[in-house]
């Protein structure tokens, strides 16, 4: 059905999304109170209730070294480097302080370690850190010594979480 004032339609953008799109339109139209051109966006699609597009990732804090690390599925992670056989493929660690989801539902925390609970990391390889330098100084002496660092790190990628 044609508006009155309304000389031309015209799509210009189309952004596609997940059950529908948006689909943007420049409308001229001669209407006394808009000179200019505009610009209206309609989404076109199915209809989502909200939140439902957020996924349910599960973490874990788990020890290691003394400190405590927090990671998801899919993390790759930098730990204290560690005799590992030549042979081995991935670590289980058992130390797990808390597992919970990001919704916050489902976190179970230990006292201080979960029973049952560990995280499994595949071996990705053996990494440097960046490097550090550290000098000394003596003013009007002459004397300066400088001393580079790089720590030894062993990385590895988080594939399983098991929670008790």
């Amino acid at each position: 059905m044609p508006v009155a004032g309304i000389n031309e339609v015209r799509v210009t953008k189309s952004f596609p999304l997940l059950g529908g799109e948006w689909i943007c339109t420049r409308v001229s139209a001669t209407l006394p109170d808009s000179p200019a051109p505009a610009t209206a966006c309609v989404f076109v699609g199915q209809p989502r209730l909200r939140g439902t597009l957020r996924s349910r990732t599960v973490y874990a804090i788990f020890e290691d070294s003394g400190t405590q690390i927090k990671v998801n599925v899919g993390d790759i992670v930098d730990l204290d480097t560690r005799e590992v056989p030549a042979d081995a493929k991935s670590l289980t660690f058992d130390k797990v302080l808390a597992v919970g989801s990001d919704d916050g539902t489902a976190a179970k925390l230990g006292m201080p370690y979960l029973k049952g609970a560990t995280v499994v990391a595949s071996l990705v390889g053996d990494v440097q850190g960046d490097k550090l330098r550290t000098g000394k100084y003596k003013r009007r002496k002459g004397y300066r010594r400088q001393a580079g660092h790089r720590q030894d790190y062993l990385r590895v990628e988080i594939t399983a979480i098991q929670a008790a």
